[in-house]
């Protein structure tokens, strides 16, 4: 069963042997030396789960919430955000992009450095900075599911200490809680290089528990996976 935050924090200063200890600063939430860490490190350890599964958690935002673009035709990374507090869903990659039934391919400043003009006869979307542009370039632009439109991106949860309260459950793996717990413990171990032997010993126990976790998350179904090309049928239709 998933941890509340107040309980992964007993559970790391267990693991510390330090229950009842002034080391650390126990404080709750992310004001608070072992609720920081643990927030850290759930965040960490999400990020190395989607990047052995990408599919692991889907959002498609377009579906959740109204974008709209500038009038550069440009959108935060930041707006494929959705929902709010414990439940919002923090995008981390971009899986995905369809406007108006057309598939859109991931391009580059490299391949397309005049934007819109050497885009003109192609569906791209990509990177500048912390924004996402689509060419050719729609300013000012409502993308809704009723347009066929969608975007779809995996997501991180709530970090573990930023959760409301000390009581709701922290989103993690069920059965993988205690990669969190050692990891947290050995970067709190570290404190002042104080105790290396007892940090090692957490990453390795942390780093086996994590291969079998990655193991599991890599794939849902039974069928091995094989490598292909990257390009769809869409792409070649137009």
């Amino acid at each position: 069963m998933s941890a509340t935050q107040s309980q992964m924090q007993t559970r790391v200063l267990r693991r510390l042997d330090a229950t009842g200890s002034s080391r650390w600063d126990t404080t709750a939430g992310s004001t608070g030396e072992i609720d920081r860490t643990v927030g850290f490190v759930h965040w960490r350890e999400w990020k190395r789960i989607l990047n052995a599964n990408r599919h692991f958690r889907l959002n498609n935002v377009v579906a959740a919430t109204t974008l709209t673009t500038t009038g550069s035709g440009t959108l935060s990374f930041s707006s494929f955000d959705t929902g709010t507090g414990d439940s919002k869903k923090f995008a981390y990659r971009i899986i995905t992009f369809m406007r108006e039934g057309h598939n859109y391919s991931q391009g580059s400043i490299e391949e397309y450095p005049e934007g819109g003009e050497s885009a003109a006869q192609s569906r791209i979307w990509m990177q500048q900075g912390q924004t996402f542009l689509f060419l050719p370039v729609e300013a000012s632009i409502t993308l809704a599911v009723a347009n066929n439109d969608n975007l779809w991106v995996n997501w991180v949860p709530q970090r573990a200490d930023v959760l409301a309260t000390a009581g709701v459950a922290i989103d993690f793996p069920e059965g993988y809680e205690e990669i969190i717990e050692y990891e947290a413990a050995a970067l709190l171990a570290a404190k002042g290089g104080a105790e290396t032997d007892e940090t090692s010993y957490f990453k390795v126990m942390a780093e086996e528990m994590r291969a079998d976790m990655l193991q599991d998350v890599s794939r849902m179904a039974a069928k091995p996976l094989y490598m292909r090309y990257s390009d769809m049928a869409l792409e070649w239709g137009g």
